[in-house]
């Protein structure tokens, strides 16, 4: 998905609307069950930045004693991450750290361009963002 601070809920996918067909109402289902997950990632990520705050908002630690906020390793999908600015460069990376912190699996893609030198691409990839230069290969 395109980095957008405001996609879409579940509900306006139209999961709750009557539909003409079984079709039309299983692509609803299917589009605010991806909406759930996008969301549910969302919330996840909230978690583990505001467990850096020293006094986390009343909300915070509320849904903090949900399934969502159960940052345990090995139950989160993760996310892939493209550092090299580019149509296809991940906005969020600085996050990384932090998510890293909550157990949050990160897979971080390092291109290999084929008119350049990776190593070139990898340095100027590790002064921009230091954080990643533990994970160079």
């Amino acid at each position: 998905f395109p980095f957008n601070p405001h996609w879409p809920l579940p509900r306006e996918f139209g999961y709750l609307q009557n539909h003409r067909s079984h079709d039309a109402a299983k692509r609803a289902l299917w589009k605010s069950r991806d909406a759930l997950f996008l969301l549910a990632a969302r919330c996840s990520l909230a978690i583990a930045l505001a467990g850096m705050l020293p006094h986390p908002a009343t909300w915070i630690d509320e849904l903090s004693q949900s399934l969502i906020a159960d940052l345990s390793p090995g139950l989160r999908v993760g996310a892939f991450i493209n550092p090299l600015r580019g149509p296809d460069f991940t906005e969020w990376v600085n996050h990384v750290p932090c998510m890293i912190n909550a157990n949050l699996p990160v897979y971080i893609y390092w291109p290999c361009p084929k008119d350049a030198d990776y190593r070139t691409v990898w340095d100027k990839i590790t002064r921009e963002f230091p954080f990643l230069g533990p994970y160079r290969p």
